[in-house]
């Protein structure tokens, strides 16, 4: 089988679909950080990671991939409805709903998928899917690509969003986050360290996030306030001002912090973020 056009078939059939209803559900819910951007990035993700996993002989059928780009625009869908992490069951209702109404032909083992989605939060991996070591799995492919999205500034950017959003205090997002991104990169390097290159990629937008969280640490510890205008701290100040508060995009809130911040780290943080969130694929 030709990945390549498989894929392309795949999309040809389901992205204009799944990004309508996934852009059409966050459409009274603005949460730039899981919206149908996210989504979409996870799908290009997967994509890269199905295309390396098929250098090493390891296929997808038609209803892996019908499966996996489902799963991966429907995932995060019930954030819009609720921001808690039982996300996946609201997740789970919306891709049932999405199942009945167009009816894909090709998908075996519908309640794996739908139990996947539900699980895929599950940062401990300690559900029931979390074990198993075959790489093609849908739960492994789901769980790590969205995972690779929590890193890089656009990760910072995420983890910051929905922290706030879920009233965690600033004095402690900075200790969650580097335990849970510990669990994330455990998890990858675990499932997918064999494959050099994608890893090493990855690897690399991770040390962004983690530099970013362990600066933000330390600013809180020599600062002992969480008001500041710079450094990590005014990234974060900044974010819930401008998208949190004032509800703007994330591009659009970098593009006006960048003219009005004097502060290096601040000005520099929202270019990179301003550039991965404006990458030609996602366009």
């Amino acid at each position: 089988m030709n990945v390549l056009s498989e894929l392309q078939k795949v999309e040809n059939s389901w992205l204009i679909p799944l990004y309508t209803i996934c852009q059409r559900a966050f459409s009274q819910t603005h949460l730039p950080s899981h919206n149908e951007d996210h989504h979409l990035r996870v799908w290009i993700t997967a994509k890269e990671l199905i295309k390396q996993l098929e250098k090493q002989a390891i296929t997808f059928t038609s209803s892996d991939l019908t499966k996996i780009i489902i799963a991966t625009f429907l995932h995060d869908t019930g954030m819009s409805v609720s921001i808690d992490k039982t996300h996946g069951k609201e997740s789970g209702k919306i891709c049932k709903q999405f199942i009945e109404e167009y009816k894909p032909e090709d998908i075996d083992n519908l309640q794996e998928l739908l139990d996947v989605i539900e699980n895929h939060d599950d940062k401990e991996y300690q559900n029931k899917f979390a074990k198993i070591k075959n790489p093609k799995h849908l739960f492994k492919i789901l769980s790590v690509c969205d995972d690779l999205d929590a890193f890089g500034l656009t990760g910072a950017y995420r983890y910051i969003e929905i922290y706030l959003s879920r009233g965690i205090p600033v004095n402690d997002i900075a200790t969650m986050v580097l335990k849970n991104l510990t669990n994330r990169v455990n998890y990858f390097t675990q499932s997918f360290g064999n494959l050099k290159n994608f890893h090493k990629k990855h690897m690399k937008r991770f040390d962004l996030t983690w530099s970013f969280f362990t600066d933000l640490k330390n600013q809180i510890i020599n600062e002992k306030n969480t008001e500041g205008k710079n450094g990590p701290l005014g990234v974060i100040n900044l974010i819930n001002h401008h998208v949190i508060g004032e509800k703007r995009t994330p591009v659009e809130a970098s593009k006006f912090i960048i003219r009005n911040t004097t502060d290096e780290y601040v000005k520099n943080y929202f270019r990179g973020l301003v550039s991965e969130l404006s990458s030609k694929e996602l366009n």
